[in-house]
């Protein structure tokens, strides 16, 4: 919009070490180098911001004795977009079910508590581990980057959907 981009970088924490760089340090290292030519004309108009984003694709742990985890404090982003709006409401939304049938039955342990968990796997678990394998293959291979962008570039029914999702 307005001719401004907002760029995006994703970094998994393994392969942090105490010796590692900043994750801005990072950014702004693979902007002049690795990308360099992508940016070349390009600005910066603000500070490079960032946080940690919790996401996890191999398990969902978020219930308990007594307790429910939903959001991002259950690690729950998406692994690749770093998006996690959805999938909160819909922990939020499938916690409250749960907190009401352990009222029901009055049973907080963690046998019920785990049918939460359940019900996140069944709906999220193979998006979650397909997105994560992406953004893993990504990251090892970053010439895809440059795949993907030509295609998007030339495919006029990506750029009709993506007109319609910025209109």
């Amino acid at each position: 919009k307005n001719g401004l981009s907002n760029v995006g970088f994703g970094y998994h924490m393994k392969y942090v070490s105490k010796d590692s760089d900043s994750i801005k340090d990072i950014m702004a290292d693979w902007m002049t180098n690795d990308l360099k030519e992508r940016f070349i004309h390009a600005e910066r108009v603000s500070p490079l911001k960032g946080g940690m984003i919790p996401y996890s694709a191999n398990s969902f742990n978020c219930a308990g004795d007594n307790y429910l985890i939903a959001g991002d404090a259950a690690f729950l982003a998406d692994p690749f977009t770093g998006g996690g709006i959805g999938n909160a409401m819909f922990s939020g939304r499938q916690a409250a079910l749960q907190v009401k049938r352990c009222f029901d039955e009055n049973d907080f342990s963690l046998v019920e508590t785990k049918k939460y968990e359940e019900a996140l796997k069944k709906r999220m678990g193979k998006e979650v581990k397909r997105r994560y394998n992406l953004q893993v293959i990504i990251s090892r291979h970053t010439w895809l980057v440059n795949v993907f962008l030509f295609i998007i570039r030339n495919s006029s029914r990506f750029k009709k959907l993506l007109k319609s999702y910025y209109n």
